[in-house]
């Protein structure tokens, strides 16, 4: 290969990393505030809850007969006379008592037939406790999307201000060689060239300021998101007209209607401890003595049976237990009503404020054209000598005031927006 072709190779390379090293990434807040989540300890949380149903599920399986095999050696200080036989007569003979050493081997089986429907209300209670957990990660995960999502507003609010500011920069310094062409032609006053060259040192000093809080906004979402943000491009992207209807999915409902569940479950649990419980068993082994206890010699043996219990002292208790998760779930009820009815004057509150936004964002776009106009001719009018460039800088600023108030309004219609969506449940 000759030296020209590696050249091209070479440069063709080094394009390429070029490319890549500087090519910005586009961002919207859902994808970043995706990421954040994905991130986040949600996931391991739900994921650590899933794994501990199923364990939870493992241990209430009540209905699995229960199989033990047991193993004991013992001495007892008094003990039985043994059985005797002889010329087909039987006597007790006090003078070869039974041993008193006694051995066992034996293998014990328990079924439960009906425990009063304790076993289904408590896999029901563990499914009801694990969705209360799992709501409570979703409210989290809602209040980190919108952190996430105001920290992202907020980067594209001070990167608009930056672009303003720019744009005044550049306007300030044609106009301060203009000026400057002015003042050796004895048309204008050294005065105003230092008004415009202060002016342009303190529009430096705000650009500082403004890139050091986006760097330290791109730096804590590059940290949430786990992806370098450092370079990226922040899209705006506008939310659709939002739903006016008041109707909210928030998962605090579904957790509340989860308490409320909760509650029922225990009283079905209450209410199972005064049922009558039956289970079967069946023991059966190797030993001596035998359940013949006069018998003196090893030997196998078994026993199976029936067993049936009612409680009945219990069922005081129960009926007060009942009375108070009754009254827990009227409490819960309340709070439910009253968290809706917040949430209904909040989402009016949003509503209200989105129109107000969307009037002022009509009115900005109204001043702009006219503080244009004023600008323009107070440039003209600074260039003839007829105004200081104090006047000129007063009124310069007055059209930025206006624009970065406009930005600001679409921000907050933006924010309004996402908080009116969160308060619905669909953010």
């Amino acid at each position: 290969m000759s030296i020209r072709k590696i050249n091209i190779c070479l440069l063709f390379f080094f394009l390429i990393i070029q490319h890549i090293v500087f090519a910005q990434e586009r961002v919207t807040m859902q994808e970043c505030q995706q990421w954040a989540i994905e991130q986040s300890s949600a996931n391991s949380q739900i994921k650590d809850l899933e794994h501990l149903h199923k364990i939870k599920h493992q241990l209430i399986k009540s209905y699995i007969p229960e199989v033990n095999f047991n193993a004991s050696v013992g001495y007892q200080s008094h003990t039985f006379p043994s059985i005797q036989s002889t010329a087909g007569s039987t006597f007790l003979d006090f003078d070869n008592p039974v041993n008193r050493d006694h051995y066992l081997l034996s293998l014990d089986l328990t079924q439960k037939v009906w425990d009063g429907g304790m076993a289904k209300s408590k896999q029901k209670y563990e499914d009801i406790t694990s969705g209360i957990a799992l709501q409570n990660i979703h409210i989290k995960t809602y209040e980190f999307k919108e952190e996430i999502g105001k920290m992202f507003l907020m980067v594209l609010y001070l990167e608009e201000n930056n672009k303003v500011i720019a744009s005044s920069m550049l306007t300030l310094k044609e106009d301060l060689k203009k000026l400057e062409a002015l003042y050796e032609n004895g048309i204008i006053l050294e005065s105003n060239v230092f008004i415009l060259e202060a002016e342009i040192m303190r529009i430096e000093q705000e650009k500082e300021r403004i890139e050091l809080q986006l760097l330290s906004l791109r730096s804590a979402l590059s940290e949430f998101t786990k992806k370098d943000l450092s370079n990226a491009e922040f899209v705006f992207i506008e939310t659709l007209s939002a739903d006016t209807s008041l109707h909210s999915i928030r998962p605090e409902f579904t957790l509340f209607k989860l308490q409320r569940d909760v509650l029922d479950c225990q009283k079905n649990i209450l209410f199972g401890q005064t049922m009558p419980k039956i289970h079967v068993f069946a023991s059966g082994g190797y030993g001596r003595p035998t359940y013949n206890l006069m018998n003196n010699n090893f030997d196998f043996m078994y026993i199976v049976g029936a067993k049936l219990h009612v409680p009945i002292t219990s069922w005081g208790a129960t009926k007060n237990g009942k009375d108070y998760l009754e009254i827990q779930k009227n409490l819960v009820r309340s709070q439910e009503n009253d968290y809706e009815q917040g949430l209904k004057v909040r989402m009016m509150e949003k509503l209200s404020e989105m129109k107000n936004l969307e009037n002022l964002i009509d009115r900005d776009e109204t001043l702009i054209r006219k503080r244009q106009i004023i600008v323009d001719v107070c440039k003209k009018q600074l260039e003839q000598g007829v105004i200081t460039a104090s006047d000129y800088i007063k009124e310069l600023n007055a059209l930025n005031e206006v624009v970065l108030n406009k930005q600001l309004h679409k921000i907050q219609l933006e924010q309004a927006k996402m908080n009116y969506n969160s308060l619905k449940g669909i953010l």
